[in-house]
């Protein structure tokens, strides 16, 4: 269907200066970890919503979009109206618990697909892609479940986001294994991609070879493509986009590094740090993006 169509929905999720500023709750394991390290199966979901839940009231108003996941962040801010039914979203659809064993792959989330997603109003979906921390590559697997993707959305006139994830790799290997993966993955149809910074900030230091590398990422993207944090320092992140940004990025995409020293917090003084510090944050990012970043052509 329309490459035309799907690029207006992504256009839905840039700012008013056609950068991206996406912020980043999709998180289900990770959060219930970060929420309770010594028991994160015992976060009860309720918990998980309404940490979500204030993030979104409290960033609304610079984030051009949000990145949520179907199973409670989603129903949680629909709710609760933290976002207005219009609100551009980012709805992943990956399933959880890879993180324990990536040998199994990314797979969809149960009981979702691209139609699915478009009619409870995502603007645009989001595959999370394990690759191999040694090439890069996704597996056979792997590739045949993006372009099952890849399809639905065609099909739905909804754009995809892919992110490829490569575990434990290593710094020596990131840029190599980094450039590959978004040069495979976007071969495949995707729309926007989601990055990680192509090299180790706390191992290379030269940051003329962080633009070398961002440069190198950027050519091998073949379709746009935003920053991801990592859940680093967000000092640190703000030099990376500021950089990437320079090389050819068009936004961001971040959580933890932004909200991350917030969401474990009793909720008043959760919402507190969201609303002074946090918000304070996000809108250092913007101004980052809006002066380095590219604009969504």
């Amino acid at each position: 269907m329309s490459a035309a169509h799907r690029r207006r929905r992504l256009r839905r999720l840039t700012g008013p200066t056609g950068r991206f500023a996406i912020v980043a709750v999709d998180h289900r394991d990770s959060l219930r970890r970060w929420l309770d390290p010594d028991d994160p199966d015992g976060v009860p979901d309720e918990r998980l919503a309404r940490a979500k839940v204030d993030v979104c009231l409290a960033l609304s108003d610079l984030a051009s979009g949000f990145m949520l996941d179907p199973e409670i962040g989603l129903p949680a801010v629909r709710e609760t109206g933290a976002l207005p039914r219009r609100a551009p979203i980012v709805l992943a659809l990956e399933a959880q618990g890879y993180f324990t064993d990536p040998g199994e792959g990314t797979t969809l989330l149960e009981g979702w697909d691209v139609a699915r997603a478009r009619a409870e109003g995502a603007t645009a979906v989001k595959l999370l892609v394990l690759v191999d921390p040694g090439s890069g590559e996704p597996t056979a697997q792997q590739a045949a479940t993006v372009s099952s993707v890849v399809a639905q959305c065609r099909a739905e006139n909804v754009p995809l986001v892919v992110e490829p994830l490569a575990p434990g790799v290593t710094a020596a290997d990131r840029r190599r294994v980094t450039v590959t993966s978004a040069e495979a993955l976007t071969a495949l149809g995707a729309d926007l991609a989601k990055l990680p910074f192509p090299v180790d900030p706390a191992v290379v230091t030269d940051r003329e070879e962080w633009f070398e590398a961002c440069r190198e990422l950027d050519a091998a993207s073949r379709v746009p493509w935003v920053l991801l944090s990592g859940g680093g320092d967000i000092a640190t992140f703000a030099e990376e986009l500021s950089v990437a940004g320079r090389a050819g990025c068009s936004g961001f995409a971040v959580g933890r590094a932004l909200w991350g020293d917030a969401i474990g917090l009793p909720r008043p003084a959760r919402r507190r740090r969201l609303r002074e510090v946090v918000h304070t944050r996000l809108a250092w990012l913007v101004r980052v993006a809006e002066r380095r970043c590219r604009p969504l052509a």
